[in-house]
This record gives structure tokens, sequence and C-alpha cells, in this order.
């Protein structure tokens, strides 16, 4: 008997440690990253697979595709994965993802061809990391056959379940007596160890890894032939530049970047080195923008400098506000080298401030003119 997949991507939980930019009952999983929110990574990646059959576990609706289905969510992956065992599974393979987790549909692939291959009941796609503390570590045996699993709390390396995971319906049934962490360990599966990128975002700054990842991966620029590009404009590099996005004169765009829809760059603006500028964005003349995400509808004053940041929806810098950068130890054992400022939604930053290295700005603040924060 042919066997269907069914992908059911986890789209619950509070996102408390990306407070900053939530607000109004805004889910983490709707953050903007190059032009899409961040739970449409794995559904794409899931989809290149040829997988059709896609439902989010969420308590409230992410997206509108009329392709997607959606289950409640609940309180943790154990009442969601209920919600799954309750329809009929017998001859369906269940595709788990995380809707935080960003990774190249080749890890997708891996999974789905080792557990084929395997015959197992489940099959775990795991990575090595040298802090396993805040995730579920998955303790292998010799022949990478899953031991025991553990939501971990201690700061040690280890193999960790790296956001999916591939069950036969008829295990899956199984989570009605328990739980998820125990579904894992007495699964007797085995594990997918992946080596490749994997971005789990839990801080902002894991945002900025996701766009350097990603755009690391592009082979050539896509540029829209609806974008309006002066004949002064320099582009460089490898960059994305979406529809309707005004590049205007002298205005730099050095690559690996993304302009997203509707945006503007004024003249003799540089947007260099895994930046992304969201849609509907303004950036100012002069300004220069390096390493950072400026969320949709922000607006950057004249001459101002943002650095390894993050700007949420609907601020304005104006102009002459430049952020300070420093080495982030946290940060860089994701691979982030600096960390600049991280400004929540709605936030107003007064004319020539100077921000500080690591700054957390809470939304809706409004910060005076010439301000040192």
């Amino acid at each position: 008997m042919q066997r269907s997949i069914w992908a059911v991507v986890l789209g619950g939980g509070l996102g408390i440690d990306m407070q900053p930019l939530m607000g109004n009952g805004k889910s983490k999983y709707l953050i903007n990253i190059l032009g899409k929110p961040l739970i449409k990574y794995p559904i794409d990646a899931i989809r290149n697979l040829g997988i059709r059959r896609i439902t989010i576990a969420s308590n409230q609706q992410l997206i509108d595709e009329s392709e997607i289905d959606y289950v409640k969510y609940g309180d943790n992956e154990t009442d969601a994965l209920r919600e799954v065992a309750q329809y009929s599974l017998k001859g369906t393979t269940v595709i788990i993802a995380y809707g935080d987790v960003v990774m190249p549909m080749d890890a997708y692939r891996l999974l789905l061809d080792t557990h084929i291959g395997s015959g197992n009941s489940l099959t775990a796609l795991v990575v090595p990391i040298e802090d396993a503390a805040g995730y579920i570590k998955i303790n292998l045996t010799e022949g990478q056959g899953i031991s025991t699993a553990i939501r971990s709390n201690e700061h040690q390396p280890g193999y960790v379940l790296a956001g999916a995971l591939a069950i036969e319906g008829e295990h899956l049934a199984q989570i009605s007596s328990s739980d998820f962490i125990d579904l894992l360990s007495k699964s007797g599966g085995g594990a997918a160890l992946w080596s490749g990128w994997w971005i789990d975002v839990k801080h902002p700054w894991d945002l900025l890894a996701v766009i350097r990842n990603e755009l690391s991966s592009l082979s050539q620029s896509r540029i829209s032939a609806r974008a309006s590009i002066s004949s002064k404009a320099s582009i460089e590099g490898v960059v994305i530049i979406d529809d309707e996005a005004t590049i205007d004169h002298n205005a730099t765009i050095r690559g690996p970047a993304y302009i997203g829809r509707k945006a503007y760059i004024g003249t003799n603006a540089l947007v260099r080195n895994y930046a992304s500028i969201e849609e509907g964005s303004i950036i100012g003349a002069g300004v220069e923008i390096t390493e950072s995400l400026i969320q949709p509808y922000s607006t950057i004053g004249r001459g101002s400098f943002i650095g390894s940041s993050i700007i949420g929806e609907h601020s304005v810098m104006e102009p002459g506000v430049v952020t300070l950068t420093m080495h982030h130890e946290e940060a860089g054992n994701i691979g982030r080298r600096k960390l600049g400022m991280i400004i929540g939604n709605n936030v107003r930053i007064g004319a020539n401030s100077v921000i500080s290295p690591g700054s957390i700005v809470k939304p809706n603040t409004i910060i005076p003119p010439l301000s040192r924060v």
C-alpha cells in the first residue's frame, strides 16, 4: 500500500524572548524575513519536496492560504499532536516541523529519505551542538537509534532535535496515552544526522543569522522588472529587489542584500552586507545600513547609520541616528559577530541620537533628539 505524507507545522508558543518585536497580539511566526513571514520558511521547504497536504497547528490563523488547514495547538507539542492523532492516520507518514526553525530543503529531504529507508516508526532530525540547554536532547545508540529524549537544562554538548521528525500515523496514535518526550524516548526510532546550517529562532538576533544563511545560499540576483532603479544607482553582488521597490540616484546596493516590495532607498544611501529592507520601508538619503533587518513600513532618516540591528514595524529613526555595535558572546554562539540595537514596533528615536550596543527599546517608545541610549 502506498503511504501518503502529511506535514504538520507547529506554530504555537508565546515567543516571549522575541517580545520587543511583538505586540498587539502579533505572533513571532509572522515576523518578516526577506519578504516573507517566519512560518513560511518550513512550509516552502516542505512544498518544494512535493508535499501538498500541509496543516498548521496554531491557536490563531497565521497565514491565509486555501491549501493550508489548521488544527488547534493547545499549550505545547503534545496537545498539538493529540489534535492530529484524532484524524484517520492509517497509511500516513506525518512530518512534524517547527514553524520557528529555518533550514534548507535538503534537511527535510534527508529526514524523509532516512525515515523511508529505515522502516522505523519514528525518525528525528538531529544536530550536534555545543550547548544543549533549552533544547530537546536526543541520546543515541551506537547504531544511531534513539535511546532517550529529555528537555535539557544542562549546558553540555550533545545531539538535539533540529525542529523536525517523521512519524508513522499508527505510532502517532499512541500520543493519546503519552506525551511528546515519552513518544520520542519510547519510539525505538532512529535519527537522521544533519550537518548543514539550521537556525532555531528563539531570540531577535537569530533573525540576523537567518538572513546571513539564506542570502549566502543565493547563486544569482533576482531583480524585479517592476522595480524602479535609477540609471545612476549601483547594484553590486547578489541582491534581491522586489516589485515596486525604488532605488534612487547614486544609491548603492552591495549584496548580499534584500530590498522589499515598495521599499524606497534614497539618494546616496548604502545598503550592504546581509541587510534586509522589508516591505514599504523608507531609507533616507545618505543612510548606511549593514547586517540589519528593517521591518515593514519603518523609516530610517537621512544620514543615519544602522549596523547589526533589528528595527521593528512602523518605527522611525529621525535623521542622524547612529547605532554602535559590539561583539556579543551569546549571539556569537550562533555565528553572529556583532550586535547593535533591537528596536520594538512603533518606536520613534529622535534626531542625532546615539544608541549603545545591545540596547533594547520597547514598543511604542519615544526617545527625544540628541539622546544617548
